[in-house]
């Protein structure tokens, strides 16, 4: 299928989903550091490391690693908690104060350093062991 058909296809579910699309410039990925850096997580810790057999095999891999990366794996840019400790936290705080947070505790992109390299034992926890199987 051509791209410019898949691209309008996704721009028609997202109108339908009400979803905000957002758009970066060509070549500026600093614009969209955190999605940036998470690719080069991916692709550090899953591209790299293993060989699929097929799509699903690909699919359930991936699956798994997000899996792993949202619920277990601790970040140094959260304060070395999980994203979804830091999802909860956010939640209970806002319900507690009834305020959204100010800028410097959400960031913005390009604010923030993009680390690529693990710096301790907790970053390398799970790093070069296979992604768990799916439960």
């Amino acid at each position: 299928m051509v791209k410019q058909f898949i691209a309008n296809d996704a721009k028609q579910f997202l109108k339908i989903a009400q979803a905000r699309q957002e758009f970066t410039h060509i070549a500026n990925p600093e614009e969209n550091a955190y999605i940036e850096a998470f690719h080069s997580i991916v692709e550090r810790e899953v591209i790299q490391r293993f060989e699929f057999s097929s799509y699903y095999d690909a699919k359930k891999t991936f699956e798994a690693h997000l899996k792993w990366y949202n619920y277990t794996r601790k970040h140094g840019q959260l304060g070395k908690i999980t994203p979804q400790q830091k999802w909860e936290g956010y939640f209970n705080k806002k319900n507690d104060n009834l305020a959204m947070p100010d800028e410097a505790e959400t960031g913005y992109a390009g604010e923030q350093p993009v680390r690529n390299n693990p710096v301790n034992e907790d970053d390398r926890a799970g790093i070069g062991k296979p992604v768990p199987a799916p439960l």
